[in-house]
C-alpha cells in the first residue's frame, strides 16, 4: 500500500464581509444578523417551528421539515429553509415570466405567494414582540 503524502497547508483566515448584513433578534431574543431581504425580514423574530410551518405551506413538497433538518442547530435549520424558500420565490417568478413571454396570465409574484403562506405564523411572532416589549416596560417601571 502506497503511503501518503501530507502537505503542510498555510492557515488561511477568511473574515466575511457583514457590511451589507441587518441586525435583527431572534425568537430568543437574541442577537442575530441576516440578508434584510424579504425572506430573512418575514421570519425575523419566528421560532423555529413557525418558520417549518410557513415554509411546509410555501414550498408545499409534503416533507417534514422538522424530521430532514433535525439533526441541524436551530440557526442552520432557518438558513436551510431560507434559501430554499428565496429558490422557490425566484422559480414563481421565473415561470411567470416564461408565461408572459407565452402570452398566457402570470400568478402572484413569488414574494406575494410567500407572504401569503406567512400571514398567521407572522402575527403570531409580532405579537410576542410586542407581549415581550409591553413586560420590558412594566417590569422597568416597577424597578424604577
Amino acid at each position: 500500500m502506497a503511503k501518503k503524502k501530507v502537505v503542510d497547508a498555510p492557515v488561511v483566515n477568511i473574515n466575511a464581509n457583514t457590511d451589507q448584513y441587518v441586525t435583527a433578534k431572534t425568537a430568543s431574543g437574541n442577537r442575530s444578523l441576516n440578508s434584510g431581504d424579504i425572506v430573512a425580514r418575514t421570519f425575523s423574530g419566528m421560532t423555529i417551528d413557525e418558520v417549518f410551518a410557513v415554509a411546509s405551506k410555501f414550498l408545499k413538497t409534503g416533507e417534514d421539515l422538522g424530521a430532514r433538518y433535525g439533526h441541524l442547530n436551530d440557526g442552520m435549520k432557518r438558513m436551510n429553509i431560507g434559501n430554499r424558500t428565496r429558490t422557490q420565490i425566484r422559480a414563481i417568478d421565473a415561470n411567470n415570466a416564461t408565461k408572459l413571454v407565452d402570452g398566457k396570465k402570470a400568478g402572484a409574484s413569488g414574494e406575494d405567494s410567500f407572504l401569503k403562506a406567512s400571514i398567521m405564523e407572522r402575527k403570531a411572532a409580532d405579537k410576542r414582540a410586542k407581549d415581550a416589549e409591553k413586560e420590558a416596560k412594566a417590569n422597568s417601571t416597577v424597578a424604577a
